[in-house]
């Protein structure tokens, strides 16, 4: 499992390319108040969840990005550092950030 930082005055991480079926996480620094994830390869759908609950290919409490060159937008209700986490079962190249 790999975890990139978003520090409190940055916007958005390095390009991250998934390794399949293995659960990655961004945490933000802050509480970041709407966060976006861009899937730039399309080669895999993405599943996310923004409340810190494991990241699940197929899984039901994930918002599912699909294997097209698209993103999402998303507020998260948390509080505190916002921790985001991502699984796929490809290799997809994506970007975290605040908007």
């Amino acid at each position: 499992m790999a975890t990139y930082t978003v520090a409190v005055r940055d916007r958005t991480t390095p390009r991250i390319t998934l390794v399949a079926n293995t659960e990655s996480t961004v945490e933000f620094a802050d509480d970041a108040a709407t966060v976006t994830v861009i899937n730039m390869s399309g080669d895999a759908p993405i599943w996310v969840t923004f409340d810190n609950s494991p990241a699940t290919v197929d899984g039901k409490r994930c918002v599912v990005i699909p294997a097209a060159v698209t993103r999402i937008v998303y507020q998260p209700s948390t509080s505190g550092p916002t921790r985001v986490r991502l699984i796929s079962t490809g290799t997809p190249v994506l970007v975290v950030g605040r908007v």
